[in-house]
């Protein structure tokens, strides 16, 4: 409960830390794997890396179509 505490305090004061929400992220995956002594090879099995994967591809489809104007010209009430 401490780190997620700390996790979640850290999220509030990111901007104030100047610290990106992904490195705050991190290091609580971080400490809990220190703190639960869960072998990370272990832990690495048990992630779902085709539902990582996908978002990871949806997100920069997403850029991708934010980047070229295409969000924008199709969404309603905007003018190009």
């Amino acid at each position: 409960m401490i780190v997620l505490a700390g996790v979640i305090a850290g999220f509030c004061l990111h901007a104030v830390l100047q610290v990106a929400p992904s490195i705050v992220a991190l290091v609580g995956a971080g400490v809990m794997l220190l703190v639960s002594r869960i072998d990370p090879v272990d832990a690495l099995r048990e992630i779902e890396w085709r539902t990582l994967v996908f978002f990871m591809g949806l997100f920069v489809m997403v850029a991708g179509l934010v980047h070229t104007g295409v969000i924008k010209a199709i969404a309603p009430g905007q003018s190009t």
